[in-house]
C-alpha cells in the first residue's frame, strides 16, 4: 500500500447473502462497468444507521428485493484494504477499507491543534458474538495504547436483561463483567467503560420484556441501567426521541411540532401538556422538515409491527424516559461530574446496612461543580415493603481500581469533621408508566464527617431512593 493511502480510515458497511426457495445464491453483473464483473449486494452505512436496517436499504436499492427473511448475521466483523490499483479512486478516495486509521488521524489531530479529544472502541450488541470483538481490539496494543475507554452496546434486545435468545453472554451487566476481567488481563484497568449504542425497546417484539405499559419496560429500564451503573458504566447514550430505524428505542416520541403531519392525514394524540400532538405510531420520515413524506413501506418499517399501546397516549414521553431522568441525577445537566464511590470496591464502597445490600443498586457521583455528592440506591424487586437503610460513602475521592488512577481529583470533597447538608428523596415507581409515587423527601441542617466517611440513615426507604451530600453554603 503506498504510503499517503495507510492513514485513510475503515468504510463501514453490509453485505447481503440472499438465497431463493431453492437455496440458489443471488449473484447480479454490475450495470456501471462495461467488464464482466458480478457481485453480491452490498453498500455503505449511512450516519446514525444499524446494520440491519441499511443491508434492507442497500438490497432495495440495487435490486429492488423486498420480501426477504432474514436468516442470521454475522457475529462479528470482518475487515480487509481495497486492492492498491483502486485506492484514492473508488469511494471518493476517502477510505482504505472497512478503526484503527481513524484512532490515529485523531491523535495526529490533537498534536497539531492542541484540541485533546476522547476516544472510545466500537461497541457490539450482547446478542452477538461480542467476547470475540473485544477480544480482537485488545489484541492491537497500538489500538489499546490510544483510546481512553472501551464500549460495549448497552440494549434488552435479545438478552439484555438476561435471558431471550441464544447469546454469548448471559446479560448486558455480564458483558460488562467480561469486559472489566479481560481489561484488567491485558494490563488496561484504567480504560474507562461507556456504552457506545444504549436503547430500550418498547414494542414487545424486539424484546423479551413486553410492550410499554405491560410494567416489564419499566422493569426492564430499572434492572440494565442499575446494574450496568453499579459496575462503573461511565456513559450510556440514549437516541432522545424515536426516529427512522427499526428500533423503537426513543426516549420520547415523535411530535408533530410543525402541523405536517397533521396535514399529511395522520392520526395523532392530544399532549397532555399543551404542546404538540403526538404521533401514535412508528414513523419513516423521509424530506425536509416542512416538506417529508410518511414512506412506512420500506422493509425496515413495514416488516415489523410497531405502535404497540402507549401506557399514557397523552404523554410525549415513554415509560423509561423517567426511570432514564432518575438515574440522569449522577449527571447532574452540565455540570462537571466524576465518579466516586463503586459498589463492593474496598476501601471506596457505598455502604448498606441494616438491609441486604444484595437487593439493591447503588452508585455516586462528585459533582465538582456544587461541591457535592450523589448516591443513588435502587431497589432490584418491586413490591417490597419500606426498610429503614444506613448509607455510608467515602468523604473524599478516592484511587479505585478503575476510575481517578490519575490522581488529579483524589482528596476532593468534605474533610474530617466538615459540616455538610443531606438532601434525600424516597419514593416508589408505577410499573406501567414509571411515574413516581409515595415520594417522601427531606433535608438535615447538617452532619459530620467521621472517620472519613459520609452516613445518613432513611426511615422506611422505598424503592427508589437518592441521598445528597452537599457543602452548607
Amino acid at each position: 500500500m503506498q504510503e499517503k493511502f495507510k492513514d485513510l480510515p475503515l468504510r463501514s458497511g453490509v453485505g447481503i447473502v440472499v438465497l431463493n426457495k431453492d437455496d440458489k445464491v443471488f449473484v447480479a453483473k454490475r450495470i456501471d462497468n462495461p467488464k464482466n464483473f458480478w457481485q453480491m449486494p452490498q453498500g455503505g452505512v449511512d450516519d446514525g444507521e444499524d446494520y440491519l436496517t441499511a443491508a434492507y436499504r442497500e438490497l432495495e436499492e440495487e435490486t429492488s428485493i423486498k420480501n426477504v427473511e432474514l436468516i442470521s448475521e454475522l457475529d462479528g466483523f470482518i475487515t480487509y484494504n481495497l486492492p492498491d490499483r483502486l485506492l484514492g479512486i473508488i469511494w471518493k478516495g476517502k477510505y482504505k477499507g472497512h478503526i484503527l486509521p481513524a484512532t490515529r488521524a485523531i491523535r495526529d489531530y490533537e498534536k497539531e491543534t492542541g484540541d485533546k479529544k476522547v476516544i472510545s472502541t466500537a461497541g457490539l450488541s450482547p446478542s452477538r458474538n461480542c467476547k470475540e470483538w473485544y477480544d480482537v481490539q485488545l489484541k492491537s496494543k497500538e489500538l489499546m495504547g490510544m483510546i481512553d475507554n472501551f464500549a460495549l452496546n448497552l440494549s434488552d434486545f435479545n438478552n439484555g436483561w438476561g435471558g431471550g435468545l441464544l447469546t454469548w453472554v448471559s446479560s448486558v451487566w455480564s458483558q460488562m463483567e467480561y469486559m472489566d476481567k479481560r481489561l484488567n488481563e491485558e494490563g488496561y484497568s484504567d480504560k474507562g467503560l461507556v456504552a457506545a449504542e444504549s436503547w430500550i425497546c418498547w414494542d414487545g417484539r424486539k424484546t423479551t420484556h413486553g410492550p410499554e405499559g405491560s410494567g416489564e419496560t419499566v422493569e426492564s429500564t430499572l434492572r440494565i441501567f442499575g446494574e450496568c451503573l453499579q459496575r462503573g458504566l461511565s456513559l450510556a447514550n440514549l437516541p432522545w426521541a424515536d426516529n427512522n430505524s427499526a428500533w423503537t428505542m426513543g426516549l420520547t416520541k415523535r411530535l408533530d411540532y410543525n402541523g405536517r403531519l397533521a396535514e399529511l392525514g395522520e392520526k395523532l394524540n392530544p399532549n397532555f401538556t399543551g404542546g404538540p400532538a403526538i404521533a401514535t405510531r412508528k414513523l419513516n420520515l423521509i424530506g425536509p422538515d416542512d416538506k417529508f413524506t410518511i414512506q412506512n413501506d420500506v422493509p425496515a418499517i413495514s416488516r415489523n409491527k410497531f405502535g404497540a399501546p402507549y401506557a399514557v397516549p397523552d404523554d410525549p414521553n415513554h415509560t423509561h424516559y423517567y426511570i432514564w431522568r432518575w438515574f440522569a441525577q449522577l449527571s447532574a445537566g452540565q455540570n462537571e461530574c466524576i465518579h466516586h464511590a463503586i459498589a463492593g470496591e474496598e476501601g471506596n464502597d457505598i455502604l448498606l446496612t441494616e438491609v441486604d445490600d444484595e437487593d439493591f443498586m447503588r452508585m455516586c457521583s462528585y459533582d465538582r461543580t456544587e461541591d457535592r455528592f450523589i448516591t443513588l440506591v435502587a431497589r432490584r424487586k418491586a413490591n417490597r415493603d419500606p426498610e429503614d437503610m444506613t448509607i455510608s460513602i467515602p468523604a473524599t475521592i478516592q484511587k479505585g481500581k478503575r476510575y481517578n488512577q490519575d490522581n488529579q481529583f483524589v482528596g476532593e470533597g468534605f474533610s474530617e469533621g466538615e459540616k455538610v447538608r443531606v438532601r434525600w428523596t424516597t419514593e416508589d415507581v408505577e410499573p406501567k408508566t414509571g411515574y413516581r409515587q409515595n415520594m417522601k423527601y427531606g433535608k438535615t441542617d447538617f452532619i459530620e464527617v467521621e472517620n472519613g466517611k459520609l452516613t445518613f440513615s432513611i426511615s422506611e426507604s422505598r424503592r427508589l431512593t437518592s441521598i445528597v451530600f452537599e457543602a452548607i453554603p
